[in-house]
């Protein structure tokens, strides 16, 4: 289940662990910044690794090979990807919300014009 919530303690734990983890890997995979992410029960995905490149954390140096832009990453940084990532999964939420409103108003139209619906879609 995924968590709304992060607490500025695990922000600043996160980033400490990324320091540490800077400190020792000068160049990674992106696997290894995805497990990380994932012993600190931060968002794991594709699409949260993308926002840390966007917000210029993480550069890509070759095809699956990639470096931190600077020897520091602040937490208040790594809140601002949180918020954004749950900005775009309410968002896709959304739409996928969107996507099914049609065909139930189609069933609730042949209804009231008199048709039996014996298995809902």
């Amino acid at each position: 289940m995924r968590r709304l919530n992060y607490s500025e303690l695990e922000y600043k734990n996160l980033t400490s662990q990324l320091y540490i983890f800077q400190q020792e890997n000068e160049l990674f995979s992106k696997d290894k910044i995805l497990n990380l992410l994932k012993l600190s029960e931060f968002p794991s995905t594709d699409l949260f690794f993308k926002l840390f490149i966007e917000y210029k954390i993480i550069l890509r140096v070759h095809k699956n090979t990639y470096e931190f832009k600077n020897k520091s990453v602040y937490w208040e940084k790594i809140k601002q990807i949180v918020l954004n990532y749950q900005q775009i999964i309410k968002n896709n939420n959304n739409k996928y919300k969107i996507k099914k409103d049609p065909i139930q108003e189609a069933i609730k139209l042949l209804k009231n014009n008199g048709y039996a619906i014996f298995k809902e879609i």
